[in-house]
């Protein structure tokens, strides 16, 4: 008897953590810069550069970086900005966690702020969550079939499961050039840049994943003369190309990313003059691709001439059971603080989104959670020319996930898709956001499969206690199967006998059985 195996290729969560870090460093106000006045607008974000397994723990590495703008006294031009950085290496215990297996760190920035100690000196703090999981990749040994054997009757049964075809960490560079409009002064010093992607879409290729969507600039600059401000804001789609190997278009793509660098730098245009922001962003990409498919596993055989023992083993395994982006429209008013002057315009909205709550409900995920919002606007204060102001507008969302249980293991990756701001009235901005949460889920399977078959001879008493012909009244638990494993027959004798079709027998039914002695008694 020869056993066709067939490997389940599985992965499952083996550990998690999350640890909390905060950062906090002071720094120097360069040389080259005026004195410190105000902080108009701080911003940071985690890059990490190194997410590496060991033994029981994860090194993290990477930095804190920063850019803000302040404004001075005693100065040609009352806005400067500073950038800086906190670099960081952690090692965080991960109990179970193995040199191969696949480490995701997720990060969430729950508060940024640069303080002022003194007109030459700041000090910037940060609180960062920090979500780390392990996941196994495996394969597990399962009997399929078994070779061709007349004397050997088997009942097989189709498993649809899904697999990871690839994990992969990419980059992917995205360089923009943005002219300056006309009426616009030429560029003397970049002050200030946001840089921010939406409307991201995936689409598997044959070996590659095209990532389309659409990269948003704002900048605040000086003119030429190093004195008058202004700022430029435009939006351009971009597209790029990562090598994914066994990739099809018919599998299921799962992608988070996250700004990894950003840099503008200004550049002439054909006359010579400084009238172009160079943009670049790269950006980082962990890719996932799955695929849903079934096999045929080997659920139960017997043999009509000895006893087959199945030995049992279980796969566990992670299911998906949907993957889908709900999108949420909110708006709500951003009061502007007063004493900043009168507002001339609205120059650049910005934000983020946090999930504070997921929770597992009828046929879905709810999830509550916050967009934080930013907001810089021009004032008619000749020593606070541009001032900021913040909100948060809080929101509750169920994202549909039929069949979903609390065994399931899910993820939802929230997202600004959309994003704009108007004066309702000299004190208020009105904001309109549109919300994108990314979701995927998969159900917990234990799947029992057999491994392997001990051989036993069938006793001769067995045969001997048989009358040559058996008159057998169908029980409700019966079925062809179970009767013809029972006797030793051949599932094609056992119809042949009652001239039957297959369809299953029912309860009180009498079926007539033929003893069939093997050859070798």
């Amino acid at each position: 008897m020869e056993l066709l195996q067939k490997m389940i290729h599985m992965d499952k969560l083996k550990a998690k953590t999350t640890i909390q870090l905060t950062f906090d460093d002071d720094f120097n106000v360069p040389d080259m810069k005026p004195d410190i006045m105000k902080i108009i607008r701080e911003q940071g974000n985690i890059v990490l550069s190194e997410v590496r397994a060991m033994n029981g723990k994860v090194l993290l590495k990477g930095s804190l970086s920063f850019q803000f703008l302040y404004l001075c006294e005693n100065d040609n031009r009352p806005i400067h900005n500073i950038n800086g950085e906190i670099p960081f290496e952690e090692i965080i215990h991960l109990d179970d966690a193995g040199t191969e297996d696949q480490i995701k760190a997720k990060w969430n920035l729950e508060d940024f702020t640069v303080n002022l100690i003194n007109s030459r000196k700041i000090s910037a703090k940060a609180i960062v969550t920090f979500y780390i999981t392990a996941e196994e990749m495996y394969d597990a040994e399962a009997v399929s079939d078994i070779e061709t054997d007349e004397k050997i009757c088997t009942k097989t049964r189709e498993l649809t499961m899904t697999k990871q075809v690839l994990f992969k960490k990419d980059t992917l560079r995205i360089k923009e050039e943005f002219p300056l409009l006309a009426g616009k002064p030429n560029i003397g010093e970049v002050l200030y840049y946001n840089i921010e992607t939406s409307n991201v879409s995936l689409r598997l290729l044959e070996d590659k994943l095209e990532v389309n969507g659409d990269v948003s600039l704002f900048v605040i600059y000086t003119g030429e003369d190093g004195k008058g401000l202004s700022f430029m804001e435009g939006q351009k789609p971009f597209q790029g190309m990562i090598e994914a190997n066994n990739a099809k278009e018919t599998m299921i793509p799962d992608v988070e990313m996250v700004v990894l660098r950003q840099d503008v730098q200004m550049k002439p245009d054909v006359d010579g003059e400084e009238r172009i922001f160079d943009m670049e962003a790269v950006l980082n990409l962990e890719l996932r691709i799955y695929e849903n498919e079934q096999i045929m596993l080997l659920e139960d055989a017997y043999a009509t001439d000895r006893e087959l023992i199945p030995i049992k083993g279980e796969a566990c395994y992670e299911n998906m059971l949907m993957k889908n982006n709900s999108r949420m429209r909110i708006q709500d008013r951003v009061q502007v603080p007063a004493g900043s002057g009168k507002v001339l315009e609205l120059c650049n909205v910005s934000g983020s989104v946090k999930l504070d709550e997921q929770q597992i409900v009828e046929d879905g995920i709810s999830v509550e959670g916050i967009a934080e919002l930013q907001l810089l606007y021009l004032t008619d204060d000749d020593f606070t020319p541009v001032s900021a102001a913040k909100g948060m507008i809080p929101f509750q969302y169920t994202i549909e996930a039929r069949g979903i249980s609390e065994d399931s293991v899910f993820e939802v990756r929230p997202s600004l898709e959309q994003l704009s701001a108007v004066m309702a009235n000299g004190e208020e901005a009105e904001i309109k956001v549109v919300v994108s949460l990314d979701a995927i889920v998969f159900d917990k399977v234990r799947e029992p499969v057999i491994t392997d078959f001990k051989e036993e001879m069938i006793p001769t008493q067995y045969y001997e206690s048989l009358p040559g012909m058996i008159g057998y009244i169908v029980r409700n638990e019966d079925s062809l199967w179970t009767i013809a494993k029972k006797f030793h027959i051949r599932m094609d004798q056992l119809l042949e006998m009652n001239e039957r079709g297959p369809e299953e027998v029912k309860e009180g039914e009498k079926i007539l059985i033929v003893k069939q002695v093997p050859s070798y008694l």
